[in-house]
């Protein structure tokens, strides 16, 4: 299967000192370790296979999700609560606030404001947790180490939602308000490709973790992300696997996963295993 290349050139480049490191250290300890480790071991580029399967590097108005925007009227204080973070940046007039649970008004938001983006790019892959979006890989955290494997792994993207404004939000690039990562793997029965999203992670800091609300956000937008990878590529998208599944899909395996620590594999919340 022909891949896409990317280089990694934007990520050796990048000039953040995260949190942890102080500012008189030497120039050596602005880049994380896993952004180290690939820097050390020669790693220029990497290769991706989404465009080779109807997923390029996109962007796409929110409001052609149709599910998404016919869920707002009936769960506008969920969905408004998830886009609480533009509140800080300004993204919407101050007379919007007043009242979040006015859907018409939100509907308007988001058809304008926001869009969803797919990325293969190792620069998005490894901000996905420095743009709004917190998580174990986070810079500086003992798990961020597995973004080598993110980074490497031919069939792992990230989709997120974000405004449409495509500015430097955050010192690491423009805002995610909601991402999952993407991985396209493969039924081992059926050998069927399937277009695979992890656990969904949101940016709101006004939703209770596991609360009602937080649940019917994450699955509000998870949806919408699953309508856009099945019209790009035709293919079946599913967001979690069974147990019974567990054995039976697996992530394609790649040469360069032979050449890594195995600690330093991508990070999978749903527990799926590499092919052998």
């Amino acid at each position: 299967m022909i891949q896409e290349s990317y280089s990694l050139n934007k990520l050796f480049e990048f000039n953040y000192r995260f949190d942890g490191y102080p500012s008189f250290l030497d120039s050596d300890y602005k880049y994380p370790s896993f952004v180290k480790y690939l820097k050390n071991h020669g790693y220029k580029e990497v290769k991706k296979i989404f465009k080779n399967i109807g997923l390029p590097d996109l962007s796409i108005e929110t409001k052609y999700c149709l599910s998404f925007i016919d869920m707002i009227p009936y769960y506008s204080n969920q969905i408004a609560s998830v886009f609480y973070p533009l509140k800080k940046r300004n993204f919407w007039e101050k007379s919007f606030l007043s009242d979040r649970r006015d859907a018409s008004r939100l509907i308007n938001f988001i058809v304008n404001d926001t869009r969803i983006y797919f990325s293969a790019n190792p620069f998005d892959i490894a901000t996905m947790s420095m743009r709004g979006v917190t998580s174990c890989m986070k810079w500086g955290s003992r798990q961020a180490i597995t973004l080598v494997g993110s980074i490497l792994d031919p069939s792992c993207a990230v989709i997120w939602l974000g405004p449409a404004k495509n500015s430097k939000e955050t010192p690491c690039g423009s805002l995610m308000l909601a991402r999952c990562v993407v991985r396209y793997v493969f039924d081992s029965n059926t050998q069927d490709n399937i277009i695979m999203l992890e656990g969904i992670y949101l940016g709101s800091d006004n939703l209770i973790a596991e609360s009602e609300d937080f649940l019917l956000a994450k699955k509000i937008i998870t949806s919408s992300f699953r309508n856009i990878l099945e019209s790009k590529t035709g293919l079946k998208v599913i967001t979690y696997l069974p147990n019974d599944n567990k054995a039976m899909v697996k992530i394609p395996s790649y040469r360069e996963r032979h050449n890594i620590p195995v600690e330093y594999d991508s990070y999978r919340d749903s527990g799926i295993q590499y092919e052998n």
